[in-house]
């Protein structure tokens, strides 16, 4: 094995990555970066990977969910608070029926960059270079607009930045407490009523047990549902940005990325002996990967040794991405292929990036109910198979948007155009997302008729939400 440094993998062939035309203006703005301060800091990567440690080995589970990609001009108070907002909301459904610490990570404060399965997009008979998130260039149809932009990775740190002091903020004020769960942004109107009643149960149910507690310790301490531990999360694929945000940390005498808490490898971006495995080869991050039907479980294997040489808890989240189609065809084969090699990993499942489908007006969309499907089938085969589902990954945002068919509100094919909103994959609505977390909570607690065979969690009353 080779020494590891930050830019050791300039060396090796790499994909996904754009093409600047300024090769000066690139190295002021990275030298920018370089010199900026860490957004997330060694001792809270190192917590969070205590609790990735622990939702591996049963006692917790982890809600991994955001916008498929962030945009520049939707860093405002408004609509992150309503995405935090939901956040909280699942998180607590989730917990209520866990009973278990629920870990939440965001896709969000640096998820502005996207993999794309072309270089180029015809519009009528103009070619131009593909859209790749806004800290690379930008969506208007237009030659200039589509050239990668140096400063757009400055902007992309400083947004990033805005975003998580606003979160921040949020947790260190009175936002984490039930009392106040009328200003997380939520709106009634944005829910079903099914939806919502259950959430006002869930809210009563809540309330009643801090009630109770209170009076036996005499404290108000108990009235806060979350005590300020919320991750940031982004798929590591720009590495000149990546390289900029990896420090050294004196405290651990080792490397970190200091642009997010958790960073995932994509789906196109995982062969062994290229670039994006090399960078995070040598990070202390926790690491998600991507795999999907074209991953041998052989390999994934080989992926996992060079990336947890240790072979630690916390350390690596495998993230499925099969599709309903597929995922009892290859599940199966992946899970007792880790076994076997006693590989120590966290489960998790995204149910939404292998459901995408085009509807007869070309757009891009996802069916609920397959969504929920697919969940269903996963949680059963871990449930045969003796191993346990710790993780769910979702793309979501806090708005009305109708992006995914399906759901309580029934939204149909006609429906999409009302707020399709999305440059990239549609995503979970609020009233989508806090109905899957429902639907989640009832699987997870063997109510639900999707999962009949799923063992129930060990109670542990009060749920406590990290």
């Amino acid at each position: 094995m080779t020494t590891w440094l930050p830019h050791s993998w300039q060396k090796l062939p790499i994909r996904q990555q754009p093409c600047y035309s300024d090769a000066t203006a690139l190295d002021v703005a990275l030298t920018k970066i370089k010199s900026y301060p860490p957004l997330v800091f060694a001792g809270e990567v190192e917590k969070l990977k205590r609790r990735l440690s622990a939702a591996a080995q049963g006692e917790a589970f982890v809600l991994q969910a955001g916008d498929c990609a962030e945009r520049f001009d939707q860093c405002t108070p408004d609509i992150i608070r309503k995405k935090i907002g939901l956040l909280m909301q699942m998180s607590l459904e989730l917990g209520m029926s866990a009973q278990k610490p629920i870990v939440s990570i965001g896709r969000i404060a640096g998820q502005y960059a996207k993999p794309r399965s072309h270089d180029v997009e015809e519009r009528g008979d103009l070619s131009l270079p593909i859209y790749r998130g806004d800290m690379i260039n930008d969506m208007a149809p237009t030659l200039a607009a589509r050239q990668p932009d140096p400063e757009r990775l400055v902007e992309a740190y400083h947004k990033s930045s805005m975003t998580l002091n606003f979160i921040r903020a949020l947790f260190d004020g009175e936002f984490p407490s039930l009392e106040q769960s009328k200003a997380w942004g939520l709106d009634k109107k944005s829910f079903s009523p099914q939806s919502w009643d259950r959430w006002e149960q869930t809210l009563a149910e809540m309330n009643k047990s801090w009630d109770m507690v209170k009076r036996q310790t005499n404290s108000r301490a108990f009235q806060v549902v979350w005590d300020g531990e919320f991750y940031v999360s982004h798929e590591s694929l720009l590495l000149s940005y990546e390289s900029a945000m990896t420090r050294f940390s004196e405290d651990y005498k080792a490397y970190y990325n200091t642009g997010a808490h958790f960073l995932w490898l994509g789906n196109r971006t995982r062969t062994i002996g290229e670039a994006h495995v090399e960078y995070l080869r040598g990070l202390q991050n926790p690491i998600g990967i991507k795999i999907d039907e074209r991953a041998e479980p052989a390999v994934i294997v080989d992926l996992l040794k060079l990336l947890n040489p240790s072979n630690a808890w916390g350390k690596i989240m495998l993230i499925p991405r099969y599709g309903l189609k597929s995922v009892g065809q290859f599940l199966p084969a992946m899970i007792a292929t880790i076994e076997k090699h006693k590989q120590r990993v966290l489960w998790s499942v995204d149910p939404m990036h292998g459901n995408v489908f085009l509807t007869s007006s070309g757009r891009k969309t996802r069916d609920f109910n397959v969504i929920v499907d697919e969940l269903g089938e996963t949680l059963r085969i871990h449930s045969r198979m003796g191993t346990y589902l710790g993780a769910i990954h979702l793309e979501m945002t806090g708005e009305d948007v109708t992006e995914c068919i399906g759901g309580r509100s029934d939204l149909k094919d006609m429906d999409l155009e009302k707020r399709y909103e999305t440059y990239c994959d549609p995503r979970l609505n609020a009233a989508q997302g806090l109905e899957i977390s429902q639907i989640l909570s009832d699987m997870l607690s063997g109510r639900e008729v999707f999962a009949p065979n799923v063992i129930p969690m060990k109670p542990s009353f009060p749920a406590t939400l990290l």
